[in-house]
């Protein structure tokens, strides 16, 4: 930094006021173009800014003051080091070309992925699963929806309070199944809605995902959108009509850095495309009405409107305001995954169900003393009253 510069800039007591920084830009300014680095004077006056900023932030308020004639700006580009500039353009270029070169890469892999997913979907052979409805009960217009989220397909763990890995997950997708189809039944269920929360696979997004997961992610989707087809095809049983949602979740994001992943990257959408696949020849309706990747809006029979997400986005004693604030509308029950504990608050006449998981306690929860049963919710909705089940999968 320029000697004198730095002087006059010790004369000063920070906090700086704006006045004094102008000052301190406007000085900066006037020193010889090879002393001249407003990323090092930001970093001496511990500013929160970047250079760049804090010397537009100087052009800034010289206009406003009617200081800076428009020449400066161009006269500073002017003497900026040609082999800088030739620097710069180089490194744009590369990482232009580096950016496609990934987007090739990731184009060919989402082929072959959707390619594997395609073949196995079509090699599934379920079996035919009709609705009879039961005698004894009598037939009204109830409807009925069942959670199903947290599967986390990959998960290999075993501690002294569970016990999880694929074979596991498939008896409890089974347990799940049977149990739902019962209590359908015996509410006399007309209409089932099945609401896909997410984190169906666990993913590779934290070390400790890598360290516990039994299969890559490839496999995890595959094996993950078999026990969800099976699982859809069973419920066929429960109800004349059977309606499935999904939604975007955070441990089937593509990208395991949160901060660059979207919504709509997700491998949670090729579990749907094997679904439709596999259960191209059933009853099974896939609803495509969702408000974005990653929330959903259903509207009941008796008119209670219904939103659903995984919930990794959400703070739990929030969500209701801000779904009624996005939908204009009032809410009547918000559906979540994500926190692995089952359950049901009430916010200003919102209903807010939180689904338990189907893997139960793993590495992470234990390591943060978070205990909970493997446990999934079933709610059968009879005009105004509902009945809620929750339906413990931990001994399957």
């Amino acid at each position: 930094m320029n000697l004198q510069l730095k002087a006059k800039i010790d004369q000063l007591t920070p906090p700086y006021s704006e006045d004094e920084l102008c000052q301190i830009g406007v000085a900066h300014k006037a020193v010889p173009q090879g002393e001249r680095n407003w990323q090092e004077l930001t970093d001496y006056l511990g500013l929160e800014k970047t250079g760049e900023q804090y010397r537009q932030w100087t052009n800034y308020r010289l206009k406003q003051q009617g200081e800076l004639p428009i020449q400066v700006e161009q006269q500073e580009a002017r003497e900026e080091d040609p082999i800088l500039t030739l620097k710069r353009e180089r490194i744009k270029t590369r990482d232009a070309v580096n950016s496609y070169r990934r987007y090739l890469r990731e184009d060919a892999r989402l082929e072959t992925i959707v390619e594997a997913i395609g073949d196995a979907a079509s090699r599934l052979q379920l079996p035919l699963v009709s609705y009879r409805a039961p005698r004894s009960v009598e037939a009204q217009e109830r409807e009925a929806v069942l959670l199903y989220s947290d599967l986390h397909i990959g998960v290999d763990c075993h501690n002294f309070y569970n016990t999880y890995n694929q074979d596991v997950a498939a008896r409890r997708v089974g347990k799940l199944a049977s149990e739902a189809i019962r209590y359908c039944k015996q509410n006399g269920v007309q209409r089932l809605h099945i609401l896909n929360l997410g984190d169906l696979i666990h993913g590779a997004i934290h070390t400790d995902s890598r360290i516990e997961q039994e299969q890559d992610v490839i496999d995890q989707v595959i094996l993950a959108a078999q026990l969800t087809a099976q699982f859809l095809n069973e419920m066929q049983a429960a109800a004349p009509e059977v309606v499935y949602r999904s939604c975007s979740d955070n441990h089937a994001r593509i990208s395991a850095n949160k901060v660059e992943s979207i919504a709509s990257e997700n491998f949670g959408r090729l579990i749907d495309f094997y679904l439709k696949a596999a259960l191209a020849g059933t009853k099974i309706q896939f609803a495509e009405d969702n408000l974005d990747y990653g929330l959903g809006r259903f509207i009941l029979d008796n008119g209670k409107v219904c939103m659903f997400a995984h919930g990794h986005q959400d703070i739990l004693n929030q969500v209701w305001q801000g779904y009624i604030g996005a939908s204009k509308e009032f809410v009547d029950y918000i559906f979540m995954g994500h926190l692995h504990n089952a359950k049901l608050k009430s916010y200003q006449g919102t209903k807010v169900i939180v689904n338990g998981s189907i893997c139960g306690t793993e590495q992470y929860a234990l390591s943060r003393r978070l205990f909970g049963d493997a446990e999934q919710i079933l709610m059968v909705f009879d005009q105004e009253n509902v009945v809620q089940y929750l339906i413990n999968l931990q001994r399957a």
